[in-house]
């Protein structure tokens, strides 16, 4: 049997239809949450169009628990719902707004309590639910019925634009747990995942669990947490890795208002160990050297890692005083200086000044 749970008196071909009252001629009158009138395992498919969205939650996951359990084993179930994003998307767009908000709101039905929506969903939130209930193999089914209310909006200027998710899914097993415990938990908890709150229930009720369960189902549960953990580690991966980029932010920030890297390249052709002996001396040499404006260069300091020169002066002007500090790499056919300039030192002594005061003694040593 093919059952069809529909509105406005729509009956779709071949299929016996159930409604929630008689003004819709349905062949049975029936509350889509709870249909005693309907066998277990009677049906070879389950037609849902555009009811979940105006029952209150979790009712509506009531009803598709009870469109679980009439479903024969392998049996498929489609729904039909107005996709919130699309929604969002006409609305925001300005392009169907007031057509959203009526189909929200109930606007345009007066007298149709039924019409406004209580709920909405995207396909994610559907493939959760029906995964709970035991579904899989998702997929999607093009609907050609001929209500208006089968995925169609249409727009300010006159056209129809799609808002609706068609969700196919097969019935491949039992639930995950028992759909009346699953709806009481979600009636206490109903901003919550759904599925965080079936794990959450079977964590603290393990017989339960063990005895309602099996392999495939423990393996879908297993299959969410592995997902979640997933998405937990990512998140924390994300967040370090903002964290490390903000503090070399932080970092390059307070480097760059205190100080300045100067770099300066030098190739020479007289070899890396006499390029080091004439380096060795640069540092004496700069003390000798008198600066402009009254700057001074004393207690100079170095030590020799290989091929690596690490250095240090004291600066001072008056009764000012900071420390440069820089490194100078030796390679056989080149030299690389690098030091760090604070603030007070570029005040006093143009960068550019400062460079040239070096060169003048790579030139003195002939490198």
């Amino acid at each position: 049997m093919k059952l069809y749970v529909g509105r406005r008196g729509v009956k779709q071909d071949g299929s016996f239809s159930a409604g929630a009252g008689p003004a819709d001629a349905p062949d049975c009158v029936v509350d889509v949450i709870d249909m005693p009138g309907v066998a277990d395992d009677s049906c070879d498919e389950v037609l849902a169009s555009h009811v979940l969205e105006h029952l209150e939650w979790p009712d509506s996951f009531k009803a598709l628990a009870e469109f679980a359990r009439v479903l024969k084993p392998g049996g498929v179930l489609k729904v039909s719902v107005p996709d919130i994003r699309l929604l969002r998307d006409r609305l925001v767009s300005g392009e169907s707004d007031f057509r959203v908000v009526g189909l929200l709101y109930g606007m345009g039905g007066r007298g149709r309590t039924s019409d406004p929506y209580r709920y909405a969903f995207t396909e994610g939130m559907l493939r959760r639910l029906l995964t709970i209930l035991g579904f899989g193999s998702f997929g999607s089914w093009t609907p050609t019925l001929s209500e208006s209310a089968n995925g169609w909006c249409p727009a300010n200027g006159g056209a129809k634009v799609a808002v609706s998710v068609h969700v196919a899914a097969r019935k491949i097993g039992p639930a995950m747990a028992d759909t009346a415990r699953i709806y009481e938990a979600l009636t206490r908890r109903p901003m919550d995942d759904p599925v965080a709150v079936v794990v959450d229930m079977l964590s603290q009720e393990p017989t339960l669990a063990c005895g309602a369960l099996d392999v495939p189902v423990y393996q879908r549960i297993h299959f969410h947490l592995i997902e979640a953990q997933q998405r937990i580690r990512y998140l924390e991966t994300a967040i370090r890795k903002m964290e490390a980029e903000s503090a070399r932010s932080q970092s390059a920030e307070a480097a760059g208002s205190e100080s300045g890297i100067l770099r300066i390249h030098r190739i020479h052709r007289v070899g890396k160990t006499a390029a080091i002996r004439k380096i060795d001396g640069l540092l004496d040499a700069c003390l000798r050297r008198p600066l402009p404006d009254g700057v001074h260069l004393e207690d100079a300091r170095k030590s020799w890692t290989e091929d690596r020169m690490t250095f240090s002066y004291k600066f001072s002007k008056g009764v000012l005083s900071a420390t440069i500090q820089g490194t100078i790499d030796v390679s056989d056919d080149g030299a690389l200086l690098e030091c760090r300039l604070p603030r007070l030192v570029t005040a006093f002594v143009e960068e550019d000044r400062i460079k040239r005061f070096i060169n003048d003694q790579f030139d003195a040593l002939s490198i």
